[in-house]
Parts: C-alpha cells; sequence; structure tokens
C-alpha cells in the first residue's frame, strides 16, 4: 500500500502537535494520536504514545492493545530493513 502524501502530512502534524502540547490541550491528545494513526498506520510510535496516554487514565485493556500494536508495527519495520 501506497501512503498518500497529503495523509502522510496530515498524520505527522497530528503526531507533532499531540507531543509538543504544553499540557493546555491534554484531553485532545487522544484525539490527535488517533487521527495520526488512521492516516498513516506504518509508524508504531504514536500507538506506544497513545498506550502512554491510555495507561495514565487507568484505561488498562486499551494502553495493552495500544502498545502491542506499537511494538508490533516497530518490529515489522525493523524486520523489513534487516532483510534487504
Amino acid at each position: 500500500m501506497i501512503l498518500n502524501p497529503r495523509d502522510q502530512i496530515q498524520a505527522r502534524n497530528s503526531y507533532w502537535e499531540a507531543v509538543s502540547d504544553d499540557g493546555s490541550k491534554k484531553e485532545k491528545g487522544e484525539e490527535l494520536l488517533l487521527k495520526c494513526i488512521e492516516k498513516n498506520p506504518f509508524v508504531g510510535e504514536p500507538h506506544v504514545l497513545l498506550s502512554q496516554f491510555y495507561l495514565s487514565r487507568r484505561r488498562f485493556e486499551e494502553a495493552e492493545r495500544e502498545a502491542e500494536k506499537g511494538l508490533s508495527v516497530l518490529l515489522e519495520c525493523g524486520s523489513s530493513h534487516g532483510a534487504e
């Protein structure tokens, strides 16, 4: 699957807004990370960060799911580069 450049830019912007938050948009973090994941599902870091967000809110099942997904995506990326 080829990622649309517009989706990639939107994903990057959503991720950057989520990680650059000074605390004033704390509750918007979930929305931003979900948007990032929707636009670019091939990056693991947003899942890991979303897992931390859920963990801090004691949403343990969601945190576990996102951590597993994030690590899976990160490992897939590492594996594909190692095969070249």
